[in-house]
């Protein structure tokens, strides 16, 4: 029918209710498999809960070349391999 939807990118959108603050670009939390325990405390996140995470997804944390953590409290990592 020739219509077009568009979405504003999610750093672009404006806050809503409840929404507590705008979402941030995510943070490095392991650097070549050293944890950046001050970008983890900026990701409102904790050793404890980065190991837990590592663990779900089978990692460990001398194979981890950079990870990173976003404001929704997911890791996403990359490996030397």
């Amino acid at each position: 029918n020739g219509s077009l939807n568009a979405l504003l990118k999610k750093e672009k959108r404006p806050v809503t209710y409840g929404q507590k603050e705008p979402e941030k670009e995510p943070y490095l939390v392991i650097i070549e498999g050293s944890i950046q325990y001050e970008a983890l405390s900026l990701a409102r996140q904790t050793p404890d809960w980065l190991k837990e995470e590592l663990k779900k997804q089978n990692k460990k944390l001398a194979d981890v070349f950079v990870a990173e953590a976003d404001s929704e409290g997911n890791l996403f990592i990359d490996c030397y391999q």
